[in-house]
């Protein structure tokens, strides 16, 4: 009867593949909690040396600025009513065309690089929305969702709009 070559190994190969994972997942949950430490060390650095060193009576109703991994708990006084809520916000699925994605994921990357904050893009819709919102409210028949939308003109700017999709069909 032939020996087992596998008989010798008494499961090292198996602890192999089950420790491996667990370190490496472990070592990416470190280093990003290490990197969010640093950050909301740096920016606590910051806002310090610009307090005074008179003492606070109340406390600030103001988010903190340092971010943790812990959850938090939901502020007594905005459960109470007492704070303004935020707008509720609903999920929507959109289509959106290629070049108008490429461009807001550019924008977005030119942001974090110039100005140091990431922005979502969802904040450039919603962003968006807003100022067509307003365009809208102050101008009505010659705003530009109505003059896109309704007259069919083609945004120089945009290199067509949503005006061509109709057109196209």
């Amino acid at each position: 009867m032939k020996k087992d070559p596998f008989a010798d190994l008494g499961g090292l190969d198996q602890q192999l593949f089950r420790e491996n994972p667990i370190r490496a997942e472990a070592s990416v949950y470190e280093r990003a909690r290490k990197r969010v430490n640093e950050q909301a060390s740096a920016r606590a650095s910051e806002s310090s040396s610009e307090l005074s060193d008179e003492p606070t009576i109340e406390p600030s109703l103001e988010p903190s600025k340092q971010r943790t991994l812990e959850a938090t708990r939901t502020r007594v006084s905005t459960l109470r009513g007492d704070l303004p809520r935020p707008r509720p916000k609903e999920r929507h699925s959109h289509d959106l065309f290629r070049d108008q994605t490429l461009w807001m994921n550019k924008l977005k990357l030119e942001i974090e690089e110039k100005y140091g904050r990431r922005v979502t893009g969802n904040e450039i819709v919603q962003t968006a929305i807003e100022l067509l919102r307003a365009d809208y409210t102050a101008h009505k028949n010659d705003s530009t969702l109505i003059r896109v939308l309704v007259k069919r003109e083609v945004l120089e700017e945009s290199g067509g709009g949503a005006g061509r999709e109709a057109e196209a069909a």
